[in-house]
């Protein structure tokens, strides 16, 4: 079993443990490393940590080699993996509640992706990368209706446009640009004429890393992000997001919620006419796995309406299922609906709903428009989801993990506090940041268990949607074993 150093060094004991194992197969001597002063810190006790494996410690030294990243400390055996199962090279099987990221719609190799009907489009679709929808394929028509059959219920009755990218950044980048549009034609429409143009985006935002995203993002957590793109677009708007805080005072909560619709309001006030669009997660990801409270949703549709000021939501990761609605923010019975909504990661490609379409075309234009072999997979995933009502299931779900959460928050309130979330993604926060590297290091060494981390102490889950009672059993259990000793 892993010996672990005070939570300060736990992270960094580890990388600095990975790092050593790399090092000889990367041809380098340990002590061509410029250490930091951190060796003095260092003689409580030693770092014993297993990952990387040989294998995949042999494969990860080749690879960097290649580029600069920051992989997993293990290399996937994807034919070895089944449903929240991700197998390694080595043989281990870990229990996968990071979801590549939130990106993983249903679990691996579900038996029904190997039905040969589907193998055949699939294989067609992958071997002829097309220009979609230029070029348009039955494959590319058939994710075209599905897309507008699962369109968000709060955009029902109004005429819907889908416009379909590669990645989510750019559905989101897209966004920014089909609001610069609707701007630029009200202010037309108005007879005057377009100055400045600024978005209003929330603190602990993250929408993507092309240049137009960076500036509507800045993390406190993660500086180096944003730190030489901020600015390149100026005259952006941040505001506080209005963090709910489960078992926290309910007046502060409120609070929270009047401060930054305060704020939201003062700003459409001031610049009337420069506004072009606000932008939000409704569930803030990688800033912490933050919500609000519903009044909040509700009450920025309002402001948005009736100060004629575009908005739109990055459900990059939220929109698929998990959150119990197909797109989280219909949940909220919102009372205007936003002019825009992108989504990616388990729609396969990048997607951007518009609530009408622009006056000009070509403004939004790609060569590929989407991968058709993702569009294919992607189509035969949501029949496998309606086939088994796993939409209907999250409800069950949902208050199954929560339940075990909250009872872990009454076994050791001194270590964890704040569950939130909507349906299967949840989360929650460590009383101290040093607890987070720790906690996600000791699950992966220990318990064979894959987390993801969130903001500087906060915990968030980002399971499949086919994810099992017993499975969640087995990921209370697990982190039942590990606050003890956290």
């Amino acid at each position: 079993m892993a010996q672990f150093l005070p939570y300060r060094l736990c992270y960094l004991a580890t990388r600095i443990a990975v790092i050593c194992k790399l090092m000889p197969l990367m041809g380098m001597a340990i002590s061509e490393l410029h250490w930091p002063s951190v060796a003095q810190y260092m003689v409580v006790q030693d770092v014993v940590m297993s990952y990387p494996k040989p294998r995949s410690q042999a494969m990860l030294a080749e690879l960097s080699r290649y580029v600069i990243a920051e992989p997993k400390p293990f290399v996937v055996d994807l034919a070895q993996s089944r449903g929240i199962w991700l197998a390694t090279v080595d043989g281990d099987r870990l229990m996968d509640w990071c979801g590549l990221y939130g990106a993983r719609l249903l679990g691996y190799n579900h038996p029904r992706l190997y039905e040969a009907d589907y193998l055949r489009h699939l294989a067609l679709a992958a071997n002829n990368k097309m220009a979609n929808p230029d070029f348009l394929t039955a494959e590319c028509l058939d994710y075209y209706r599905l897309l507008h059959e699962l369109a968000p219920k709060c955009m029902a009755g109004q005429p819907v446009e889908v416009y379909v990218v590669n990645s989510g950044a750019e559905a989101v980048e897209n966004m920014l640009k089909y609001f610069i549009n609707l701007h630029h034609q009200k202010l037309q429409e108005q007879g005057k004429q377009v100055a400045t143009r600024r978005f209003i985006y929330f603190e602990q935002a993250f929408h993507g890393r092309t240049v137009f995203t960076l500036n509507i993002t800045r993390l406190a957590n993660d500086p180096l992000a944003t730190r030489d793109y901020q600015g390149i677009i100026p005259d952006n708007l941040q505001v506080p997001f209005p963090a709910w805080e489960h078992g926290g005072s309910a007046v502060e909560n409120e609070r929270r919620v009047d401060e930054s619709l305060a704020q939201l309001e003062a700003l459409m006030q001031r610049y009337p006419d420069e506004i072009a669009g606000v932008v939000l997660e409704p569930m803030q990801g990688a800033g912490g796995h933050r919500i609000a409270a519903p009044r909040f949703y509700q009450a920025l549709s309002a402001l948005c309406h009736r100060y004629q000021i575009s908005w739109g939501l990055d459900e990059v990761q939220t929109a698929g299922g998990q959150c119990g609605q197909v797109f989280a923010i219909d949940r909220f019975d919102i009372p205007y609906p936003p002019q825009a909504i992108a989504c990616a990661k388990k729609f396969g490609n990048g997607v951007l709903y518009m609530q009408r379409s622009m006056q000009d075309v070509g403004v939004l234009d790609s060569t590929w428009g989407g991968t058709l072999a993702d569009m294919v997979r992607f189509v035969q995933e949501w029949r496998i989801v309606r086939d088994e009502q796993l939409l209907a299931a999250v409800a069950d779900k949902e208050a199954h993990l929560v339940r075990g959460l909250e009872q872990l928050v009454e076994q050791w309130p001194d270590k964890l506090y704040n569950v939130r979330g909507w349906g299967l993604y949840q989360g929650f926060s460590l009383r101290q940041a040093e607890q987070k590297g720790c906690l996600l290091t000791m699950a992966l060494e220990d318990e064979d268990l894959l987390l993801l981390g969130a903001g500087s102490q906060s915990i968030r889950f980002r399971p499949p949607l086919d994810v099992t009672l017993a499975e969640i059993d087995q990921l209370l259990a697990k982190l039942a074993r590990l606050f003890p000793r956290l």
